[in-house]
Parts: C-alpha cells; structure tokens; sequence
C-alpha cells in the first residue's frame, strides 16, 4: 500500500500550486479520496479543519518529503496555528477529545492557553499516568491550573487504550443523539 499511497499523494502535491498549511493539505487530499468512509474526506464533505502539528512524523510527511527532493511543495507549517487559534478566540464555548497526547494535546491546549478562555468541556482517553511527568499522561487538574480548562469545566479522563474506547464513546453519542 506504500506505493499506491505515494502514486495517489504525487497526483494531489502536484496540483498544489501555492503556499499551503497542513490544514489545507490534509483537505486538499481529503478532497481526492473516494472513500466514503474516510476520515479527511468526511471533514473536507462538512468543512471541518484537521490540524495535525505532527505531520513530519507520518507517512504523509514522509512522501511530501519524497515529493519536495524534485518537486515544489511549499507548506506553511505556521500558519494552522493562526487559524487554531482564530478558532478559539472566535469562540464563546470550547470543547476538546484528547485521544492520546504528546503534540496534538499541546497544539490543543496551548490555544486556550493564548486566548485566556480554557476548554469547557474536556475527555481524555489515554494509557498514560501522571507519575513520569509527560504531557501525555498529565491530567486534567493539571490543565486547569495553567487555565487551559476551564475551573468549572465538565471533564473527565478514561484510562484506557483508545482503539475500544473511542469506537464505544462514538457509538454511545450517535445512539444518544442520532
């Protein structure tokens, strides 16, 4: 599948002419996928931005990477961070699902932390404790008093692998607000 992925990324940089985020990427390929059941192509259907601060550490990084050593790919990878945070301040309430952590929780968290409005309501799904001091395994409390969560925001933590429970927390909402 390595080679089908590059040949179907290939085909979307090079329809990229101009300076592009990641967000904007990852819709541009959302667009060009015929997969129903994906992911970046239901967020791109809904206009739903996809941040991923990451993405180096992906297999598409590595092919924008493959693609940028012949071609012109110039991604901005400064420039989600404006939007996220546009986001945030536009908003009168803020909620976040923390599927894991490391860098996508502090590309979260820091938004709240720049607007000085912390998250409302907050679900953390992780195998990670607090006890060796990572960001990932941080808790909530913690966040809270940074101010990235609000004092009286509605949060709970689910110490559990995400791959169960994120399929069970989806089912459970659709059945409740379906």
């Amino acid at each position: 599948h390595f080679t089908s992925l590059e040949e179907h990324l290939l085909h979307v940089f090079q329809d990229i002419d101009d300076q592009i985020s990641i967000r904007e990427m990852l819709s541009e390929i959302g667009k060009s996928l015929d997969d129903p059941d994906s992911i970046l192509r239901a967020a791109y259907e809904c206009d739903v931005p996809i941040f991923c601060p990451a993405i180096q550490d992906s297999m598409i990084g590595l092919h924008a990477w493959l693609y940028r050593q012949t071609n012109r790919l110039n991604v901005d990878v400064f420039a989600d961070v404006h939007e996220f945070l546009d986001i945030c301040f536009d908003a009168e309430r803020s909620g976040a699902l923390f599927i894991g952590g490391g860098v996508p929780k502090n590309f979260i968290l820091q938004g709240t932390l720049m607007t000085s409005k912390g998250f409302d309501y907050a679900i953390q799904l992780t195998t990670d404790h607090p006890e060796p001091g990572g960001l990932s395994g941080a808790t909530l409390s913690e966040a809270k008093s940074w101010g990235k969560i609000t004092e009286d925001a509605k949060a709970v933590t689910v110490y559990a692998d995400a791959t169960i429970a994120l399929p069970i927390l989806v089912a459970a909402v659709r059945s409740r607000f379906a």
